[in-house]
């Protein structure tokens, strides 16, 4: 059987102006130009390949925006988001996770905030045995973290810390 690539349907040519001045807005590019907006690391083309689902989603929001948003000043498109982000919450959290995750995946971007792709510790995390400063949030925290006693299970143990309505 041969692979076929999914079929999404044209964004237009305004769609796609509106949706790079969004992009712009939520992340401008660097004044030095170190780091691009959200418009230039392929956020339509990623959504496309990673989460073709969120395409509807994506357009309902352009459809939303004033259709002369891509002509405003910068301004008046971040007085316009705010109010997005005011009324349709939960939605606009769902964009900006989208354009961070496609944002900080730039090999660009990576290597202006100086992020290697890859594991962050490929050769694992070097801990000195005996070094108990790594328990002090722990420790500092107890009442938070459930203790169990040796030789206990996890699935009987209910005892906790600083427990005092038992």
């Amino acid at each position: 059987m041969a692979h076929t690539e999914p079929i999404h349907p044209p964004i237009s040519d305004s769609a796609q102006a509106l949706l790079a001045a969004l992009l712009d807005t939520l992340v401008p590019a660097s004044a030095d130009a170190r780091l691009p907006s959200a418009a230039e690391v392929g956020f339509l083309d990623h959504l496309k390949r990673f989460e073709p689902g969120y395409l509807t989603t994506l357009a309902s929001v352009l459809r939303s925006l004033d259709r002369h948003f891509a002509q405003f000043d910068l301004a008046a498109r971040v007085e316009q988001v705010a109010r997005f982000a005011e009324d349709e919450p939960a939605t606009f959290k769902a964009l900006l996770q989208r354009v961070y995750d496609c944002y900080y995946q730039d090999a660009r971007v990576r290597a202006a905030i100086g992020a290697r792709a890859g594991a962050p510790f490929p050769q694992g995390n070097v801990v000195t045995p005996g070094d108990l400063e790594l328990l002090e949030p722990v420790i500092r925290h107890s009442e938070r973290h459930r203790f169990r006693q040796p030789g206990s299970s996890l699935s009987n143990d209910t005892e906790r810390s600083g427990d005092a309505d038992r």
